[in-house]
């Protein structure tokens, strides 16, 4: 388990984690986060999260990308992120599932299942609905960015971006950033 006091930013989605994923990290490792050091882990190429459990102290910051077979596992110790972002929900991964949507996503689910009112939850607005309407009883705030209304010219192309770049400004705002 992390150190008291670590803020545990977590990126699920089919499509997207990735990229929200590390957005999130270069927009943090850029802002001023006073007596924060900030850590990317998870499902991320040559990265050991576990290696940093040893360098992560009370105040810093994690961002995780988490796919679903990580998710399962955080099921099973009902554990959240204080910060979520869920980016697209699709029927990828059926083969692992044996076709069973629910499975999916109830594993995804375990990115917001456990977290408290004091939490955020970023949904894409891909999966916004059918998350909505399978957990009624989400307990965290819920945000849904408005990609209509992004304010930021990026240097990555595709709409795709800006989608993933929009749910990336929810997560750091929900950090004060």
């Amino acid at each position: 388990y992390l150190p008291v006091g670590v803020n545990l930013v977590g990126v699920t989605g089919t499509r997207g984690k990735s990229t929200t994923t590390q957005l999130i990290y270069e927009i943090l490792k850029r802002s001023p986060l006073e007596g924060a050091n900030v850590f990317l882990g998870g499902n991320v190429r040559n990265v050991s999260t576990l290696a940093l459990l040893d360098q992560v102290k009370s105040r810093d910051i994690v961002v995780m990308e988490l796919d679903s077979w990580a998710l399962h596992g955080m099921g099973d110790i009902k554990t959240s992120p204080h910060i979520a972002v869920f980016t697209t929900f699709m029927s990828d991964h059926m083969n692992f599932y044996k076709g069973d949507m629910d499975a999916y996503l109830s594993d995804k689910a375990n990115i917001f299942k456990y977290q408290s009112p004091d939490d955020v939850l970023v949904l894409g607005s891909q999966c916004a609905e059918l998350v909505r309407e399978a957990y009624l009883n989400i307990q965290s705030k819920v945000i849904v960015p408005n990609t209509d209304k992004f304010p930021y010219k990026l240097k990555i192309p595709g709409e795709h971006n800006v989608y993933n770049a929009a749910c990336a400004v929810e997560a750091v705002r929900a950090l004060g950033v």
